[in-house]
Parts: structure tokens; sequence; C-alpha cells
């Protein structure tokens, strides 16, 4: 009996006589692979059979089932390497094995056009970066017969279903699973289309009850040789509109202009339509320097505590009247109430301001 043959038992419903067939062959072969596969469909047909004998699905789903197995079944038939000699009597019918594939059954005829196919594929990525749309299908369609070929050549079986409009099996299988769910879809907002985009940088910073907040602060995109300037809003968003398609997908410098606020930083990746950056405290804040002089300002003054908001704050001026204060960075604000006292001088309370500079202290001797 030839694959011919078994194939016209599948055709003719004979699903029985084919399954036992393919189980004398697949076992005579010593092929695992095959023989599991046929007691897969074996499995299935037995239940296709109590499932239509129990009247417990609808006669389409029943067909749907057989023809499932009508499929796979023809499917182990092509992958065995049957000769046309008769030498094995099975049951009523005789069969033939041997190791010898019939003409036309090597795996490299597919093997090679799909590996063709994938080369083509290769080449016309490398040459076709951004294709048109007609160019894309034709792509699709190349991706997926080479993809179907490659599987030609592997063992096991791949049964698709997709709703009830698509049922297909083994090589062809693969070929509509890569055509209909390619992930290399093109993306609007990729490279390749060079459309004009608009991409919005969301500043966050930490929680400083006290810190100034972000305001009067613009942020800049580096888009060849320009900065393209957007204001920071209430909230600390950057909107930026227009940007040329050419920069999607690209890493591009940022800076930021604010008097208290510095990125975290320094470039940012325009992909999507938004992206956050860090921002924290730059410092401008953070010390309190000045030097204490004697009230006509001719000696400095060694000694003198100085202490920031009555708090727990404090240093001691040094032999040049010098004093610097290193403020946490939960306490930086703009301003600060600073007392200075010796022994032997009146104190003195006044206001510093560390973004205006250096400060300086006059204090009386005591009456």
């Amino acid at each position: 009996m030839t694959k011919s043959d078994l194939k016209q038992l599948i055709a003719d419903n004979k699903t029985k006589q084919a399954i036992d067939l393919l189980l004398k062959a697949t076992k005579e072969l010593e092929d695992s692979d095959l023989q599991n596969e046929v007691i897969l469909q074996s499995a299935k047909y037995n239940a296709y059979l109590k499932e239509k004998a129990a009247g417990t699905k609808s006669q389409e789903n029943l067909d749907i089932q057989k023809a499932n197995i009508d499929n796979a079944l023809t499917y182990i038939v092509d992958k065995l390497p049957f000769s046309t000699e008769i030498s094995r009597q099975v049951g009523s019918e005789q069969l033939t094995v041997n190791s010898q594939k019939e003409p036309g059954g090597s795996i490299w005829p597919p093997l090679l056009v799909g590996l063709g196919f994938a080369l083509l594929i290769f080449l016309t990525i490398l040459f076709f970066p951004c294709p048109t749309g007609a160019q894309y299908v034709v792509f699709k369609i190349l991706i997926s017969l080479g993809a179907a070929g490659i599987a030609a050549v592997i063992p096991g079986f791949l049964e698709f279903k997709y709703r009830k409009e698509i049922t297909a099996g083994g090589a062809l299988a693969v070929f509509v699973l890569v055509y209909f769910f390619n992930p290399t879809l093109i993306d609007p907002s990729s490279k390749c289309n060079n459309e004009p985009f608009e991409f919005t940088v969301s500043l966050r910073g930490p929680a400083l009850p006290d810190y100034p907040p972000l305001k009067d602060a613009t942020l800049q995109l580096k888009l060849d040789n320009r900065w393209d300037e957007a204001t920071v809003d209430e909230f600390g968003d950057a909107d930026f509109k227009g940007i040329p398609g050419e920069f999607a997908g690209k890493l591009t410098p940022l800076r930021l202009k604010s008097a208290f606020w510095q990125l975290q930083q320094d470039s940012v990746l325009l992909e999507g339509k938004n992206e956050t950056v860090d921002i924290a405290p730059n410092g401008a804040l953070e010390q309190i320097r000045g030097n204490v002089r004697t009230g006509d300002g001719s000696a400095y003054i060694e000694g003198v505590e100085i202490r920031m908001d009555n708090s727990q704050v404090a240093v001691t001026t040094d032999a040049t009247g010098y004093f610097e204060i290193n403020v946490p960075v939960q306490m930086q604000r703009e301003k600060y109430s600073i007392t200075a006292t010796k022994q032997g001088f009146s104190p003195q309370t006044l206001y510093a301001y560390p973004s205006t500079g250096s400060l300086e202290i006059r204090l009386l001797p005591n009456n």
C-alpha cells in the first residue's frame, strides 16, 4: 500500500483503518515522534466518536473536529518514507516500510527555499529599512513563506485555528501564523515615519515641603545644532511640538534652566509620546556663608555662634570671622533666619538668602 492509498482511505472516511496502518508503519520505522503523533490523533478520533454518539456537539463542530484529524493524519502520511513495494500484511491491507524515501521526498528543497527567503528578507531589511505600504505587504508574504519552508522540515505537527474562518495545519499553519500575527508591523511612531511629532517631558522631584517649587523654568532639547525650548508648567510638564520625525526613537541631549533644580540625566529617549525625568535640588540653597565683624567693620570677630532658625544647626566663626553652614536638603529654602551671639556683644538676628551670596554680620559691644 502506498502513501496515495493511505490518503485515499482518509478521504473515504476510513479513518480507523488508516490509523491502524499508520501505527503499524511508525512502529516498524521505529520513529517515536511520528508514532506519538498517530497515537495523539487516534485518541482525538476516539473522543470524536464518543462525542458524536453522545450528541454533545453540533454537527458543524464535529465536522471541524473530524477535518482537523484528517489533516493531521495526511500530514503524518506525507512524512512516512514509503516505497511502492509490498512486503508486509496488516489486517486485510498490505504495507511496505523501508528506509528509502519516495522521489521528491527530500527535506532539502523546502529547507533551501526557507533559508533562501530568510536571506532575501535580511537583505531587504538592510537596503529598505523604511518600506512603503506595498513593499511591506510583499515582505510579510516572503517572511511567511520562508518560515513555512523551514517549518516543513521540522518534526512535529502544528495546528492553527483562528475563530471559525481560518484552520490550517503543518507548514501552512506556520505561514498563516506568521502572516497574520507578524510582530514587525510598521509603528507610526517609529523612525520610518518622518512626520513631525509631539513629545512631553515630565519632570518629577522629591517631596520637599519648604523647598521652592519648579517655577519660571524652561526645558531644552538639542535638535541638530539648535536647542528647542519649552516652558515647564505648574505640573512639571514641558510640551515640545513639531519635533522632526527623524528624531523619533533617538537619544537626545536635554538641559534645564532653573534657579533651584537640576536634571538627574542629560538626555532623553524620544520614544512614544512622553517620558518622565527625575530632578533634584541644584545646591543653590544648601549653604549659608559669611563673616562677622565689629560694628565699625575694622576687625573680624572670632568665636561667634551662628544659629539657623533657632534650630540645632549652628557653627562658630573662625579667626577671620568666617562661618559656613551646610543645610540638610529637607531644611533648604530661599530664606533663613540667622542669629549671631557672643559674650560681650549684643546678639543680632537677620535674614540670609543663600542664592544672593555671602552674608556680612556686624556686632556691637554691650554697653
